[in-house]
């Protein structure tokens, strides 16, 4: 099973929606958007989090209000249901950048990464990856280069946010084999990647998961895009 869900997070959500979402949300996620004295980020994290519990609602079919949450020795949450942690039966990873927010929600491990575009990134490569990476990077111009390193750099998150170990896991000591038209690879692993555009290439999200099969499937059929309106009238 993997259920992969985008959001625009930068939408017009009124006073009444946030109301709905608030109700929605575990205390925990609450106090956390309570304490963000910016209000666009407060905003944008309650929506997030609005968005992760409906995503969760609608992969695993269970109530949004029943989801809790609990969290590894890197920060890595995990779901609480009905007192029961589900962490080893039912994964999730959550990402947001700009004005988009991506979730992956899987029966086996799972991550996910989305980031907007950023011009001449080839010196952060050339210090965090492979080197075959960066050759395959430096190979490209223009937007294409910038796109390729857009491709890795959402790739090396995700397969870093999969393990859940944080930032314990070099970038570069690991090596991604980057495909066209098939899905890329981990050198030496069984472990794929799915990686999409948003916006024209403004934005990449890429999904890590050890089920070829189900990636493949998600090449072909892509993400779920959720909307407010879903979520406030669930």
């Amino acid at each position: 099973m993997l259920n992969c869900y985008y959001m625009d997070i930068s939408c017009e959500c009124s006073h009444e929606q946030m109301e709905i979402l608030c109700k929605l949300l575990p205390e925990e996620r609450l106090k956390k958007t309570d304490r963000l004295r910016n209000k666009d980020m407060a905003k944008k994290h309650l929506l997030s989090s609005a968005f992760l519990q409906y995503g969760l609602s609608d992969a695993l079919g269970i109530p949004m209000k029943a989801i809790t949450y609990v969290y590894g020795e890197y920060g890595k949450p995990g779901i609480v249901y009905k007192g029961k942690d589900m962490r080893g039966r039912i994964d999730f990873n959550l990402s947001h950048s700009g004005k988009y927010a991506v979730l992956a929600v899987s029966d086996r491990p799972v991550g996910i990464d989305v980031e907007r575009l950023k011009s001449d990134r080839a010196a952060v490569a050339q210090r965090f990856f492979c080197k075959e990476e960066y050759e395959d990077i430096s190979e490209a111009e223009g937007l294409e280069r910038d796109g390729r390193f857009l491709q890795y750099w959402t790739m090396k998150e995700a397969y870093v946010k999969r393990t859940g170990n944080g930032l314990n896991i070099p970038l570069n000591s690991f090596l991604i084999s980057r495909k066209e038209n098939e899905l890329s690879v981990v050198a030496g692993e069984h472990i794929y990647f799915s990686t999409f555009f948003l916006e024209a290439q403004m934005y990449c999200v890429s999904v890590c998961s050890e089920g070829r099969e189900e990636l493949e499937k998600l090449s072909r059929d892509t993400m779920h895009q959720i909307g407010l309106k879903q979520i406030v009238s669930k």
